[in-house]
């Protein structure tokens, strides 16, 4: 089946920290965009190379039956071709896309646990399931862990409204963890990576009723499907999106 592409224009762009932007699209013919959240979009370019690249943005916020939809971009530097591009866009500019592509969205089963780990802007599909996710906290038999991971405190992306979802809903386990803490920063949580949160998964979850989601950089998605298996869920109760910098002509994720 052919490609079928489109073109996506800016609407509005906000800074979530110094490199890292929510730019919300929508297409030019006005056509909605049909979409599961967990999964991309695409973008087309010619690169530095004179060739066409594809690069690929999870959505980051559910606008259903329209035309508009969300990214969430890190700008990687020096190489990140497509991401500095989209970081060098005003409202109105316009790129060439295709979508939306992926199979990481939640299935339809009822773990007494769903465990989402991310690290990075790993974190947007997940925030682009909250309307989903808060279906599920609504009941008030099932839990929803958020292990979230980052480098610097600021880059703790959407932690107002994760900070808020915990504040509303007792089952709602918000755990973010940063690496390299700012010395002259007000950060005062949990310091290391996302495995920091296993001896009290550990102790808490119930590995046959369990159900993990793990998006970031492939490092962290490898280290916690081992520390997963050694928990005792299976291969099936583990899904994963690896975010990657691809080399120029694959359709890989530009992190």
């Amino acid at each position: 089946m052919a490609r079928k592409y489109f073109q996506g224009r800016v609407v509005s762009h906000d800074a979530l920290c110094e490199n890292v932007r929510h730019i919300v699209f929508e297409r030019e013919d006005r056509e909605p965009v049909e979409f599961k959240p967990g999964q991309f979009m695409m973008i087309h370019f010619v690169g530095r190379e004179g060739v066409e690249i594809n690069r690929s943005y999870s959505m980051a916020d559910a606008h259903t039956s329209s035309p508009e939809f969300a990214l969430c971009v890190k700008r990687v530097d020096p190489d990140g071709q497509g991401s500095q591009l989209i970081h060098g866009l005003k409202v109105g500019d316009s790129l060439k896309m295709s979508g939306p592509f992926g199979r990481f969205c939640l299935r339809d089963e009822s773990p007494k646990d769903l465990v989402l780990v991310a690290t990075g802007t790993g974190i947007a599909p997940f925030h682009c399931m909250l309307s989903e996710l808060e279906a599920i906290l609504s009941g008030g038999e099932r839990r929803i862990w958020l292990l979230f991971g980052v480098r610097y405190d600021e880059e703790l992306l959407y932690h107002d409204t994760w900070n808020a979802l915990a504040a509303r809903y007792d089952n709602f386990r918000y755990r973010p963890v940063v690496s390299r803490p700012r010395e002259d920063g007000d950060y005062k949580g949990a310091v290391g990576y996302v495995s920091t949160f296993e001896p009290e998964l550990r102790e808490t979850i119930d590995p046959d009723d369990s159900v993990a989601y793990l998006c970031g950089v492939p490092e962290m998605v490898d280290d916690m499907r081992v520390r997963f298996k050694e928990l005792g869920l299976g291969l099936r109760a583990t899904r994963t999106e690896k975010y990657v910098s691809p080399p120029t002509k694959l359709p890989k994720k530009d992190t």
